[in-house]
């Protein structure tokens, strides 16, 4: 297992530390908790299923609007005044490179865990509804993953965005799965303004 970030490669990613925000769902009396990534100008990455049938998503402790969402690849967009500019870029990892998954824990810290690719895959089956014909793009990634986690941002040593936090394996303690980089282009390019 890899250690939480320290020296050199945590300083690499304290500038990402920033852009990383806890995101809270709140339906019918029951709240989901989760992360996001601020992308671009007061907007914000997560998974879908963080934010899937919510009435209201509260970010930062301000009122989100969902402008974009895709149960197929769990990601989800969401509109954020007040958060200020950021501009992230997206990159891509392949098996054996490593960087640094950025987390908020639930008492809203950020946590910082090393990461090592394992392999790149292609997660198919279900979507985040259990219906079938989900297909995207994702790295397998050897790292500490805790409940509340998705959407978690993982940033390669450049602070490169390379994954989003999707699930940990079911089978494999200390495995998690991550939206693949290429996978989170195409879905912000396909996001509308």
């Amino acid at each position: 297992m890899l250690a939480a970030a320290s020296g050199c490669a945590q300083a690499d990613v304290l500038d990402e530390v920033d852009v990383v925000v806890g995101v809270r769902g709140v339906a019918c009396g029951a709240t989901s908790r989760g992360v996001g990534v601020v992308v671009d100008d007061d907007r914000v990455l997560t998974n879908a299923h963080v934010v899937a049938g919510v009435d209201a998503i509260e970010i930062e402790g301000r009122d989100g609007v969902l402008i974009g969402f895709d149960p197929n690849r769990d990601l989800a967009l969401v509109s954020v005044g007040g958060l200020g500019p950021a501009a992230i870029e997206v990159g891509s990892v392949g098996a054996g490179d490593e960087g640094t998954l950025v987390a908020i824990d639930a008492t809203a810290r950020h946590v910082l865990h090393r990461f090592r690719v394992l392999r790149r895959i292609r997660a198919t089956g279900e979507d985040i509804y259990r219906d079938g014909g989900a297909d995207r793009r994702a790295i397998e990634v050897e790292v500490e993953f805790a409940p509340g986690w998705s959407g978690a941002g993982l940033f390669d040593d450049e602070g490169r965005l390379v994954g989003v936090a999707f699930a940990e394996s079911r089978r494999r303690r200390g495995v998690a799965y991550a939206v693949a980089g290429s996978e989170i282009t195409d879905f912000l390019d396909s996001v509308d303004d």
